[in-house]
């Protein structure tokens, strides 16, 4: 089960006093089963990345094991209660509701196959195949959302089908499977596409929708390169602020794009601290480093310039940023252009 949870995107966790021994009721309280906190913390993990949500099903006992908690003032939670005659039932029967239509049972376990097998195909490499077991999905039950929501998974891990997942999208959000993570797919998708005011529509619609962090951060990314395209710096700048902020970590990208909207707006200094932090994660970045070498030059900083304009002369000689780069040095000696000095 550990291994398999990154294929995940919900974790359930039914609650009894057995499985809250099991994990422990207090920071630091011994684990008596191995298996069940390994696949609990890997879990967790995921979810404070994004990539899936927790839930705890407090079915039977009074205690909630750590990671656990019902929601309260100031506090999300990812608990639920369903003690009580039939109100576990209730709350699956909520989430997990039964498929659109009348469809018979082969042709439900023919879409349930297709789907593991699209998986399977994407695992082993061969997106081709797993595109096609997903619009098989599709036509064997065109009202469910799972092989729609496949193909918008497909195209943003794999970089292809774009169209047929911009599609997909659309199918899904006009039945109102809106979801916050269906939002934050299509403002991706449409971003790539260049279809900018439907990608600002979704994107505000998981920043306004969404209680994750790492797919607001997302959203609030897209609205900022948005904003760019329009020439709103500055809230282009606030953005890419808020994500990073959201993301809880800094990651070269936004912190790339950070850089260069400071850059823009005539702030070499503090986009040099950006550039700086981004080079971090990616030392060797040839982008990262002509925005790196052009913001020190901006700033007057000619020992990071140099610094930076060297490297990139070794890891991308002769690319268009270093050709800029070059072109700021005398002669190719790397030193400091005149007005540098």
């Amino acid at each position: 089960m550990v291994s398999r949870l990154a294929e995940c995107r919900y974790v359930l966790c039914v609650i009894d006093p057995g499985y809250v021994e099991r994990l422990g009721h207090e920071p630091g309280s011994s684990t008596k089963d191995g298996w069940v906190f390994d696949e609990v913390n890997t879990a967790s993990a995921f979810s404070n990345a994004g990539r899936l949500a927790l839930i705890g099903l407090l079915r039977d006992g009074d205690q909630l094991p750590q990671g656990f908690s019902f929601m309260g003032p100031n506090q999300r939670g990812n608990s639920v209660d369903v003690r009580g005659s039939n109100r576990l039932a209730a709350f699956l029967n909520d989430v997990l509701p039964e498929l659109p239509g009348e469809h018979d049972t082969a042709t439900v376990a023919a879409a349930r196959a297709a789907l593991a097998d699209s998986h399977a195909a994407y695992l082993a490499g061969d997106p081709e195949r797993a595109f096609a077991e997903a619009a098989r999905v599709k036509a064997l039950l065109p009202d469910a959302p799972d092989g729609y929501a496949q193909t918008i998974r497909l195209a943003l891990r794999t970089g292809m089908g774009a169209g047929d997942a911009v599609e997909a999208a659309e199918f899904l959000a006009e039945r109102g499977a809106g979801s916050t993570e269906l939002h934050a797919a299509a403002a991706l998708l449409y971003h790539g596409a260049r279809v900018l005011d439907r990608a600002a529509r979704h994107a505000r619609l998981a920043i306004d929708r969404s209680d994750s962090d790492p797919e607001r951060g997302v959203a609030h990314t897209i609205l900022g390169d948005v904003l760019d395209e329009h020439d709103s710096l500055d809230a282009a700048l606030g953005h890419a602020r808020v994500a990073i902020h959201l993301r809880g970590c800094f990651e070269e990208q936004t912190l790339t794009k950070l850089g260069y909207y400071l850059r823009r707006l005539g702030r070499p200094d503090e986009a040099l601290e950006a550039f700086a932090a981004a080079l971090e994660d990616a030392p060797d970045s040839p982008n990262l480093l002509t925005n790196a070498a052009a913001a020190a030059f901006e700033a007057g900083d000619i020992d990071r310039f140099r610094t930076h304009a060297i490297r990139l002369h070794e890891v991308a000689p002769g690319s268009p940023g270093a050709n800029v780069i070059q072109d700021l040095f005398v002669g190719g000696q790397f030193e400091p252009h005149p007005s540098c000095r």
